[in-house]
């Protein structure tokens, strides 16, 4: 039996509004990304103990805190 592989690819073209909405939420994926990849390098260099989940959940509840509603709106 064969398998197959089906992939499909999508064009989009969004207007003004929906391009500065998606850079928003793609800014503030990278910028947690970034963060976090920060601080696990941090703490792997330091102790050579890796970031748990629920550590990284506290600490992202905690930046969007910090930060206050900017970060939140930009994923709406």
């Amino acid at each position: 039996m064969e398998k197959y592989t089906m992939g499909f690819k999508f064009r989009i073209y969004p207007n003004k509004t929906q391009r500065q909405v998606i850079n928003r939420i793609l800014g503030c994926s990278r910028f947690v990304y970034n963060h976090f990849l920060a601080i696990r390098r941090d703490e792997w260099k330091a102790n050579h103990n890796s970031l748990t989940f629920a550590i990284a959940c506290k600490l992202l509840t905690d930046l969007k805190k910090e930060r206050g509603n900017g970060m939140a709106q930009g994923s709406r």
